[in-house]
């Protein structure tokens, strides 16, 4: 699996920490996002347990565990956190359909077009990046010619290193700390929303309609950027 990114915070890390006898553990085990985050939904909704992700991640290795014991075996899982930094992560349905974590039921009148791939939306508009090396002023420039609200900055190879907004760019001059001239790294995002070009429409409208904006990916290049105008485009077809 390709994994570019994580949601479970505070494990997982390339450090060890000091106070840490790794003579004690018999078993490491890896758990990914997509197993954590339904498990701690569901240690809330079946045992009223208000956990973080990294419980969910605990609690799906305990029972992965359990089932290889014999009946009646005593398992103890330590649950280490709790939903109070997190209260608008996994516990909000949006959240998890935004990432994929589980399919929303689709209303029959959005079959038709929620389903489809990403690649057959139409594309009218330039595509457009920028690089890290130009100013607030180029940015904004070639985001109106390409009649955009975002753009990506990314490389000649088209990896994406971050997103440049008018939102953020409008902050940063109201504050006055920054201007015109200055370059765009003093006023960007290093986390973009991203969909690859065989994900659904639904899951990028999903994206756009929090975000705004979702970029889309092939290989982990840059593609093309998506908006909401892209979306009623295929939707009044």
């Amino acid at each position: 699996m390709d994994v570019t990114g994580y949601e479970v915070e505070g494990i997982g890390y390339d450090f060890i920490p000091d106070v840490l006898n790794r003579g004690y553990v018999d078993e490491w085990r890896k758990c990914t996002d997509e197993q954590a985050m339904p498990m701690a939904r569901r240690l809330l909704r079946e045992e009223g347990l208000l956990c973080g992700g990294s419980c969910g991640s605990a609690f799906y290795h305990a029972l992965e565990i359990a089932k290889t014991m014999p009946e009646g075996t005593r398992v103890v899982c330590i649950l280490p956190d709790s939903i109070r930094n997190y209260m608008t992560k996994h516990l909000m349905d949006e959240w998890m359909w935004e990432r994929d974590f589980f399919t929303p039921q689709v209303p029959e009148q959005n079959a038709e077009w929620y389903g489809k791939s990403v690649r057959f939306l139409p594309w009218n508009r330039k595509t457009q990046t920028i690089n890290e090396s130009v100013t607030i002023r180029c940015a904004l420039s070639a985001m109106k010619a390409a009649d955009v609200e975002f753009i990506p900055i990314a490389d000649e190879e088209g990896t994406v290193s971050g997103v440049f907004s008018q939102t953020k760019a409008m902050e940063y001059l109201l504050a006055g700390t920054v201007n015109l001239d200055t370059n765009v790294l003093k006023c960007y995002e290093t986390s973009f929303k991203a969909v690859n070009q065989d994900d659904t429409i639904g899951l990028a409208s999903r994206k756009i309609q929090n975000n705004g904006y979702v970029f889309v990916l092939e290989d982990g290049k840059f593609v093309r950027s998506l908006s909401r105008k892209d979306i009623f485009a295929q939707i009044m077809q």
